[in-house]
């Protein structure tokens, strides 16, 4: 009985510990997905009055939509005491990892986004 007592007194410390660090997380989740949201009807508005090519620009607004997201996940695991460095490193590993055999190519494509977002 005094283990059961121990035990339950042990969880309820560390929901009370925990509880606001989750509601913090979840607040910054919400909000963030609608700025996600609103910002990438920004980007799609402003596409459409550029001279970006109409078949790239739903894959320009999912890059920007999609990383943004990672990042406010990363924010809120962070918020939650989750370690993040781990997490960005082996983004960053996965990211690089599609240009690795390529980076000549990856310049030219680089290059010539940039000439055609101006």
């Amino acid at each position: 009985m005094e283990k059961l007592e121990k035990y339950s007194e042990q969880i309820m410390t560390l929901a009370v510990d925990f509880l606001p660090k989750i509601l913090m997380a979840l607040v910054v989740l919400i909000i963030g997905w609608y700025i996600i949201k609103r910002l990438s009807r920004f980007v799609q508005k402003r596409m459409d009055n550029s001279k970006i090519s109409k078949e790239l620009q739903p894959f320009i607004i999912s890059f920007v939509s999609i990383g943004l997201k990672i990042v406010l996940i990363t924010i809120a695991a962070g918020i939650v005491g989750i370690e993040t460095a781990s997490f960005a490193a082996l983004i960053a590993a996965v990211g690089w990892s599609g240009h690795a055999g390529q980076p000549q190519q990856l310049c030219l494509r680089r290059t010539h986004f940039i000439t055609a977002a101006l």
